[in-house]
């Protein structure tokens, strides 16, 4: 009987059957993307953004490797719930959720939104200066087939 139950367990460690094997990796469902625009001379970014929900259901907004904006003291990543700001002034009329600091002003890296947040129900992603209150970037949101 002993045998028996040891290599029951052997055969699920190896995945041989006695256990489930491990469930299949989730891929990502797209939920929208964008691409930052300059807002105006002295302050510009470029690159893409997408927002996806990623394994286990959460949503995170993901700067691709071709993302830039100039350094800046204080730089967030903010979701916009309305039209897309293309100065300071429009973006303070607007209901926002800041995902924090930028980890980097250049290349790839992800933010996590916070639980029970819908991504579908913001329009834009702007760099904003949180020191100065400046817009430094904005993309609008696209969402597929829209």
């Amino acid at each position: 009987m002993r045998s028996l139950t040891l290599t029951a367990l052997c055969m699920g460690l190896l995945g041989l059957g006695g256990f489930p094997p491990p469930a299949a990796a989730q891929p990502l469902e797209f939920v929208s993307n964008g691409s930052f625009q300059d807002i105006g001379p002295r302050y510009q970014g470029t690159g893409t953004v997408n927002m996806v929900v990623a394994q286990g259901g959460i949503v995170e907004l993901q700067f691709q490797d071709d993302f830039a904006v100039p350094p800046g003291p204080d730089l967030e990543g903010w979701l916009i719930d309305g039209t897309t700001p293309t100065s300071s002034g429009d973006v303070l009329v607007q209901e926002y959720l800041s995902l924090g600091p930028l980890q980097s002003f250049t290349g790839l890296q992800s933010y996590e939104l916070p639980s029970g947040v819908i991504g579908q129900d913001y329009d834009a992603v702007i760099i904003w200066c949180e020191d100065f209150g400046v817009l430094f970037s904005a993309a609008a949101l696209v969402q597929p087939g829209g």
